[in-house]
């Protein structure tokens, strides 16, 4: 660190003792593109000559005030930003310019690239040049409710579980009516009143789903077997519902995100779909990263390209207008910064979709041995370090439709929209099994500890013969007297062993 802060300040020292011994400005001769919002022409206000404004103008103007040098703007001949030749071995466009020594500094939006790099310097970077798609903004652009809503605050996986559990109690529950002694049709014939119907399945499904549901149900289980599944139920049910309660109060008290018709919303998703014509600028940075790129991804969006090569736009305004008049069925690939600099343009008809692709980043390209690039990579640090950047960004990139500018983010493959709010994670995911765990092992303990009960029973009856109530109690006499109808349940014997 100390090595760095000590190179700084001697960086700075031989400058300062520079200007000392020649006062004058050095002009460094400048190479760029038009290219909206980094280079644009203006009218002047005097005379009829052209000038320029945008965010490398005024990036440029800043480095030169804080270097105390003057620059003079040139433009390429063949208005390209650079790409290798294999035809003629020679670079095109502002590259060539820096390779053959005709100009000093390359200032526009210039991917940094492996092979760039090999015949020009680069400057720290000053944006970056992450891969996005841009696309017309759809025509039935109408918020749209989910429909089942009210099941949001539950995960589909508790829902299905939740169901399973009111038939896996009521066949617990049938199973304790049909064998235990305290449930059988003539005891609570005699005891209950209720008829010889008792915990059929039919009952027990009512009981299970009307306890789940809060409500009564006048067939309830008398043995000590089924009060006991039937107590833990009901605690499993008071947790769900308190717990269902609390997270759908929490969802309608939270902003609801607005999703909406999307042909797409991913580059996995751009590559499947065949119905939205896609492209990229004929000669660039982009095209030789979706050439050169290994990812199966890019090549397919190469190979679905590639076809059409030649007719693919040379210049942004083309693609632009290609996007913006091609009734949703065309999408450009372009970098990030441009995509979203021409989504905020009027009339607001387009947007911006997809996760930044390609981390790359524009920097100024300076000629081979150019001293003055290092000072440029200081000036540059600076201005990020008192964020003057950020403030040139947001003049430029932040205007007209910004405040309109939808976001996209996915959830369960479904593309979410907003206005650059963060989205709320505890409203997009529910209660999941885990957070559910504790009431399921409840009843689980109250299952084990009501079979058991019931195994109880069934012994207990076996020995003694008889089954007990609180009025009095069934003799053997009336034991005997039904064992035939449940002969398969209760069988029995005699005193003569029959």
């Amino acid at each position: 660190m100390e090595g760095h802060v000590m190179c700084i300040l001697f960086v700075a020292n031989v400058f300062c003792f520079t200007l000392a011994q020649n006062p004058g400005k050095v002009t460094y001769k400048v190479t760029s593109l038009p290219e909206d919002p980094f280079l644009m022409k203006k009218a002047s206000t005097t005379g009829g000559s052209q000038q320029y404004e945008g965010f490398v103008v005024d990036i440029l103007d800043c480095i030169a005030n804080l270097l105390n040098i003057s620059y003079v703007l040139t433009m390429p001949a063949d208005s390209r930003y650079g790409f290798y030749d294999a035809s003629s071995g020679n670079w095109t466009g502002m590259i060539g310019e820096l390779t053959r020594g005709e100009v000093d500094i390359a200032a526009a939006p210039l991917t940094v690239t492996r092979d760039r790099a090999k015949v020009v310097d680069f400057s720290q970077p000053f944006l970056e040049a992450g891969l996005r798609i841009l696309i017309k903004r759809p025509q039935n652009w109408n918020i749209m409710e989910e429909m089942f809503v009210l099941l949001s605050p539950m995960r589909p996986e508790v829902w299905t579980v939740a169901i399973l559990l009111i038939f896996a109690v009521a066949i617990l529950l049938t199973i304790i009516g049909r064998f235990s002694p305290w449930e059988q049709p003539y005891v609570i014939g005699n005891l209950s009143g209720i008829g010889t119907y008792g915990m059929s399945l039919h009952n027990s499904l009512l009981f299970s789903f009307s306890s789940l549901m809060w409500q009564g149900f006048r067939v309830a289980p008398r043995s000590v077997s089924g009060r006991i599944i039937s107590c833990f139920w009901w605690m499993f049910t008071l947790f769900f519902l308190m717990v269902y309660g609390a997270n759908l109060t929490a969802f309608f008290l939270t902003k609801e995100p607005l999703f909406q018709s999307l042909p797409f919303a991913t580059f996995d998703e751009l590559a499947k779909q065949t119905d939205v014509q896609y492209g990229f600028l004929r000669n660039g940075a982009t095209r030789a990263y979706f050439e050169n790129s290994n990812l199966a991804t890019d090549k397919n969006i190469y190979n679905n390209v590639k076809n059409n090569i030649d007719k693919l736009p040379t210049i942004y305004a083309e693609a632009i207008g290609r996007v913006r008049n091609g009734d949703e069925k065309y999408a450009f690939i372009l970098k990030g910064s441009a995509a979203q600099y021409a989504a905020a343009q009027q009339p607001c008809d387009l947007m911006v979709v997809g996760e930044a692709r390609s981390d790359r980043v524009y920097g100024f390209a300076c000629r081979r041995n150019l001293d003055f690039c290092r000072q440029l990579d200081i000036a540059i640090l600076h201005m990020k370090e008192k964020q003057e950047l950020e403030t040139l960004r947001k003049k430029w990139f932040e205007r007209d439709c910004f405040s309109d500018l939808q976001h996209e983010y996915m959830y369960k493959g479904i593309p979410y929209l907003d206005k650059g709010e963060a989205p709320n994670m505890a409203q997009m995911k529910g209660v999941t099994l885990k957070r559910f765990g504790g009431p399921m092992l409840i009843l689980l303990i109250g299952t084990f500890l009501s079979s058991l009960a019931l195994v109880g029973e069934i012994i207990w009856s076996r020995r003694y013969g008889e089954v007990g109530s609180s009025t009095g109690g069934l003799t053997q006499r009336h034991t005997q007297t039904s064992r035939h109808r449940y002969r398969l349940t209760f069988p029995m014997t005699d005193s003569n062993g029959n």
